[in-house]
């Protein structure tokens, strides 16, 4: 479970214990467990989703919204929308190779990238906000495929990143059964919303397709989206997953309501 652990550290704020000495091999065996943490993110939004049941007349409807996506954000994506500013203010500089390389690891956040961030962080609060509770068993479901998008993004090569640096670790040390493995977690996850909303009549098999298909064009485009960096960079980096990761969640999002939600 050293692996999963691992994976909670790195893309949650979950209380997990630092005190394990890790082998660099452990770090990329962790990136086959990044769609169960998304899962887990993904089950604490449904059940904040589920608390704002107690406000039998939806009168504060955009309030709930606001607190779940502030909770969102600090609990589980904090690390993605640093990756998305970065990335659109390296690709806004018009730079390659690596110069491009310096915009992305400087610290400093230029317009393009806190545009980025705004729009981000906008378009996840219209998602929450417009989220009937009939249609809540999906709510996990982008943070699990984007996570499944960051698997198979550790599995490209090379790695152009400054060496030694945190992200190198997962990507560098990443194989294909840890991607494997994550595509394994994926499915049962999926299957751990879809079949429960079946039961209890929350959805139907055919809209449960359709959500998986909705799943798996947001991970096509994901991969897509990611060789406009990649090409300028000469190759893959953290930063360049976190811009992938987080265009591929409020996709899947925002494609999950055009298709689920009548």
């Amino acid at each position: 479970m050293k692996h999963l652990r691992i994976a909670l550290r790195f893309l949650t704020r979950y209380p997990v214990r630092d005190q394990e000495i890790f082998n660099p091999g452990d770090f990329g065996r962790s990136t086959g467990y990044y769609p169960l943490v998304g899962f887990f993110a993904g089950l604490d939004l449904m059940i904040l989703r589920w608390l704002t049941l107690l406000d039998k007349n939806s009168l504060h409807a955009p309030l709930w919204a606001f607190m779940i996506l502030l909770f969102w954000i600090w609990s589980s994506d904090s690390l993605h929308l640093d990756g998305l500013a970065d990335t659109a203010d390296a690709l806004a500089s018009r730079r390659i190779g690596r110069d491009f390389l310096a915009v992305l690891h400087d610290s400093r956040v230029g317009a393009f990238g806190a545009a980025a961030m705004g729009m981000a962080i906008l378009a996840k609060f219209v998602w929450l906000s417009s989220l009937p509770m009939e249609n809540c068993w999906f709510l996990p479901l982008p943070l699990i495929f984007s996570r499944l998008h960051a698997s198979l993004a550790c599995q490209i090569r090379p790695y152009a990143g400054n060496s030694g640096s945190l992200s190198s670790l997962f990507i560098c040390e990443s194989r294909y059964a840890d991607f494997n493995r994550a595509v394994a977690w994926s499915v049962i996850s999926f299957f751990c919303l879809a079949v429960p909303s079946l039961y209890f009549g929350f959805t139907t098999a055919e809209e449960a397709a359709e959500a998986l298909a909705v799943c798996l064009a947001g991970l096509i485009l994901g991969w897509s989206i990611l060789k406009l960096p990649m090409r300028r960079l000469g190759g893959i980096s953290g930063d360049l997953i976190g811009w992938s990761q987080m265009i591929c969640e409020i996709v899947i999002a925002f494609g999950l309501s055009i298709v689920l939600v009548h």
